[in-house]
């Protein structure tokens, strides 16, 4: 494999294979007027992929037969992350070319993303709108939880001995050289060194930096030399030296530093690798960098392995091994401790290159990409994991009333102004968004495009269920999506919940980097599973309205012997903390026995433990507005209330009324007061002893939120305020 060493293009020249196919000549920017099937096939092995979907639409069916342009067809199913089709395309090619492995391979690799890899992880990328530039850029180091960045400059050409024009090439911002004296003198120094490029490097204990350079020797001609070299600068930014390992045609590149064993992690094309850059390794015993070391092919492949860098036990790194990633450089995880090398799937890689994968939160990363559709121009993305539960699998749009569009890009543009996901409208006018999150509001926009008056959009789940119908605003479709489970709640068929449940809010602590997205489940005294949920950023999790029980057990693949799991009140107050058992379970004691634990039958005759200091919410008991007539719905809930009283005739209930804080306070006094009273009365004409009933109302005295008097807050807020509890008593 041929390498140009340039670090601005190092990436994009490698990039080429896709799906184990080298890069053929990118076609020109000039519209295909009429299919060219050679034409279609160079766009997409030049991975503009937007461009050939485009002259793809207008055709209705695929006009070419020859077996480049028919993989070509399955490569850009692929980078829409349609695997099915391009699995069936591939499977035709190998049936009519039975002794064609290079073939073979491709569609057992496109089986494999089928079955194994086409799913998308809980996982929401997208581009940092405050980090979005013109050109490429490239992390140097991150400084705390902020990336210091290189950006893509062009370099002066050379006139001597001809004239000669440069490729850009990665430099420090000259706005972050004026505000840092050591990043000035870094680059004067190097500069002064023929060092004219500049790449990833890392930090020492002693604070000494080693940085990735790229050196041009002068007087060459065309053999003129380009590599990669590791140069190290001390705490005052005074050049050290230039690391070299095998000889002078060796690059060496892209150091990651683990201050435990003093270990080097670095990229090289070193003698005795698997391919053109592995990752190699290299102590350093306070004096000299020892022989390096290869790191195997457990990391290692016959393409290249580069920009390495390091979270806990986790090596990250890029590779574009063929037949193995979803297409050009793709980023992985080898965990030390486990000794196991995955990629990180998707949405994180993708059909174009990923790499330079930092952690800048617990849940939450950076990583550099290309994949806004130029493959010559890279942004900074943010990664954060999510709850699965929150992601739309696929969002299909048809477009209604707004003329011929087929062909045109289409994009799915955040709250923040930053395009999501682009696709393109295909023949029968429609297009198919991947893998968004939900509880957004998004604007769905075809660029340079004037919509005709009355356009309409539909957006459809993967199962065809309706998700919105909007019409046009300003050339645009604003979309406010709710959590996919809000629009099938109604298909689902479950048992009414029992108005006595408890909710168990916690929090995982334990020496994982990334806790969220983290799959809990909750079992009961009987080792029941009676409920499952995901953690969240911070490792929270919430088990909502579960079967009140006196202990519980937690249980999780990410829990282990180092792990303690925290139980929090709403206020997030830590009320328990668990330690694993002597055989590992984590177990919730729920009820003390000085609480006054007591057994009652619920509204669906099925025995709970209790305490009499447990607090449940009634749910909505609604009143009209300044009024204390309890309305029709509210009804339904009293009446399983009364259903319980009734079950259990020596058990009592104390009811508690609250407002919300607008209105005058000793006025909200007084009608939660009366709305109590009045609760009382109609569970009186229930059938339940008025000495077991007693009640209060509190007002906003004791309100759940921030929303107290003089404070602005939205109706949900206020809503959250107003509530009626109870409690139920035994007489003994």
């Amino acid at each position: 494999m041929k390498f140009s060493f340039s670090i601005a293009i190092f990436l994009f020249a490698q990039a080429g294979i896709l799906f184990g196919q080298p890069l053929n000549e990118m076609a020109n920017g000039e519209p295909l007027k009429v299919f060219d099937c050679e034409g279609f096939v160079k766009l997409v092995e030049g991975r503009n992929y937007q461009r050939a979907k485009s002259a793809l639409a207008d055709q209705g069916s695929f006009p070419c037969s020859n077996m480049n342009a028919v993989k070509a067809q399955a490569r850009l199913h692929a980078a829409y992350f349609e695997y099915d089709e391009a699995e069936a395309i591939l499977e035709n090619l190998v049936n009519e070319n039975p002794d064609n492995q290079e073939l073979h391979r491709e569609w057992t690799h496109m089986v494999d993303m089928l079955s194994s890899q086409g799913s998308f992880k809980p996982v929401d990328v997208r581009p940092t709108a405050a980090m979005s530039y013109s050109s490429s850029v490239m992390v140097a180091w991150m400084n705390e939880d902020a990336p210091q960045l290189l950006k893509n400059h062009v370099a002066e050409p050379e006139y001597f001995p001809i004239k000669k024009e440069k490729q850009p090439v990665m430099q420090f911002d000259v706005e972050d050289i004026k505000e840092n004296p050591r990043l000035y003198k870094i680059s004067r120094k190097l500069k002064k060194r023929r060092f004219e490029e500049i790449g990833p490097g890392t930090f020492m204990p002693d604070s000494s930096l080693i940085i990735t350079a790229v050196q041009r020797l002068p007087f060459a001609g065309n053999a003129r030399a380009e590599k990669l070299k590791l140069v190290i600068f001390d705490a005052e930014a005074n050049y050290h030296s230039t690391l070299s390992f095998g000889n002078s045609k060796t690059s060496v590149a892209y150091p990651a530093y683990r201050s435990a064993d003093s270990t080097m992690f670095f990229a090289s094309d070193l003698e005795g690798g698997f391919g053109g850059m592995d990752l190699w390794k290299s102590k350093f015993d306070g004096k000299d960098w020892l022989e390096p070391r290869n790191l195997g092919e457990g990391i290692n492949s016959d393409g290249d392995e580069i920009l390495p860098t390091l979270s806990g036990d986790t090596l990250f790194f890029s590779s574009n091994r063929a037949y193995e990633g979803f297409g050009g450089f793709d980023i992985y995880a080898h965990v030390f401790s486990k000794m196991e090398t995955s990629n990180l799937g998707l949405p994180i890689n993708g059909p174009y290159d990923e790499h330079s994968f930092y952690t800048t939160d617990r849940g939450k990363a950076i990583i550099i990409s290309n994949r806004e559709g130029d493959i010559d121009r890279s942004d900074i993305y943010s990664v954060k994991w999510s709850v699965p539960d929150e992601f739309f699998e696929s969002l299909s749009g048809q477009l209604i009333d707004a003329g011929e569009q087929v062909g045109r890009e289409v994009h799915l543009v955040a709250a923040d102004g930053s395009v999501v996901q682009k696709t393109v409208v295909g023949d029968d006018g429609s297009f198919v968004f991947k893998h968004i999150h939900g509880k957004e509001t998004y604007k769905v926009v075809l660029p340079d495009v004037e919509l005709e008056q009355g356009s309409r959009l539909k957006l459809f789940d993967k199962d065809k269920k309706l998700i919105s119908d909007v019409k046009s605003d300003s050339g645009s479709f604003e979309v406010v999506l709710l959590s996919p489970i809000d629009y099938v709640l109604d298909k689902i068929e479950e048992e009414d919940e029992s108005i006595l449940s408890v909710d168990i809010l916690g929090m995982m602590d334990n020496e994982s980097e990334t806790k969220s997205g983290v799959k809990i489940k909750l079992t009961n005294g009987e080792g029941e599973v009676i409920a499952t949920t995901y953690t969240g950023d911070r490792g929270d999790f919430k088990f909502e309205s579960v079967s009140p029980d006196e202990r519980y057990n937690i249980e999780a693949e990410e829990l282990d012997s180092e792990s303690t799991v925290h139980i929090v009140n709403e206020r997030g107050d830590i009320i328990a903390s668990i330690d694993p058992t002597d055989d590992g379970d984590f177990v919730y004691v729920r009820l003390d026995p000085d609480d006054g634990v007591i057994t009652v039958t619920n509204e669906y005759n099925k025995k709970v433990r209790i305490s009499n200091k447990d607090l449940f919410d009634l749910g909505v008991v609604n009143y009209e507005l300044n009024s204390v007539e309890i309305s029709a719905e509210s009804e339904i809930v009293l009446n399983k209330l009364s259903e319980i009283l009734l079950a259990n005739p020596r058990v009592g209930v104390e009811l508690s009324g609250h407002t919300d804080s607008r209105g005058a306070d000793a006025y909200n006094m007084e009608l939660s007061q009366q709305r109590i009273e009045s609760a009382i009365s109609y569970l009186e004409t229930l059938g339940v002893e008025r000495k077991r009933l007693k009640g209060k109302g509190y007002g906003e005295s004791d309100l759940k939120n921030h929303c107290a008097n003089g404070v602005e807050c939205s109706e949900e807020e206020h809503a959250e305020n107003r509530r009626t509890e109870f409690r139920l008593w035994d007489d003994k």
